[in-house]
């Protein structure tokens, strides 16, 4: 059979196809009426995105002025300037030369606490303890900087939540006119079970295959012959779609 059917293809297509002659009397009143209100609701549209461009242009203007402040530009490329030179300072340590120095460190620290410490032991000691508190400030500028740029951050954005939400734009609606012969294919892609394109196909092969006949051949004699009262059928209701003035 065209399109492989089965005899569950062709109890879909029926199924379908009966929907559309039981709903071609009235299929021109309803395309009418759903066209009217297509329109109706496209003028909603119209005004609401209307209204929407309005609101997104206020919108916009109030988060560009936050983003765009020139005091807070300043202010963000400034901690921008001072956390790259923390980092800078952080950088140019020498981690092999400073490990190299805590052991001398050490080792005079264990000289002085057993009374041999030297003159020299003492500045070591001292300079040791300068530099790790040049340090510690190189960290701590760093992450003061840090917590300024994200308070500077958390700000911008407390303002731009003040604009209020984002507005969100109209879904517009489907363009797709409406005619009687839509009308009646979305009643028989319903009563079948798929969607319109599928079963727009599926009614094209189960009308090819209505004046057909299958056999025993390849099918069992049961299912032979339920697939042929299904053609049958097909082909009956075809005769009454035609005579409908139902496009095929």
């Amino acid at each position: 059979l065209p399109g492989n059917l089965k005899s569950a293809d062709l109890d879909a297509a029926l199924k379908g196809m009966n929907a559309e002659l039981a709903a071609a009397p009235g299929a021109a009143k309803e395309a009418e009426a759903r066209q009217k209100a297509q329109a109706n609701e496209e003028k909603a549209y119209e005004k609401a995105k209307a209204d929407y461009d309005k609101q997104q242009k206020t919108w916009d203007a109030c988060v560009e002025r936050v983003r765009n402040d020139p005091a807070a530009a300043k202010k963000s490329k400034e901690l921008a300037d001072k956390s790259e030179a923390a980092s800078k300072n952080a950088s140019n340590v020498d981690d092999d030369a400073l490990e190299a120095k805590a052991r001398q460190v050490q080792a005079a620290a264990e000289r002085i606490a057993a009374g041999k410490g030297t003159a020299a032991d003492q500045k070591l000691m001292a300079e040791f303890q300068a530099d790790m508190a040049k340090m510690q400030q190189g960290s701590n500028a760093a992450l003061s900087a840090m917590n300024e740029q994200q308070a500077l951050s958390d700000e911008q954005a407390a303002k731009i939540k003040a604009c209020g939400a984002e507005p969100q734009r109209p879904k517009q609606p489907d363009g797709l006119g409406w005619s009687p012969e839509r009308v009646l294919m979305e009643k028989g892609a319903q009563a079948a079970g798929k969607p319109e394109q599928q079963y727009a196909l599926l009614r094209e092969f189960a009308v090819m295959s209505g004046g057909m006949r299958v056999t025993s051949k390849k099918y069992s004699e049961d299912e032979a012959a339920r697939i042929n009262a299904q053609l049958d059928q097909i082909r009956d209701v075809t005769g009454q779609m035609r005579a409908a003035k139902i496009p095929l």
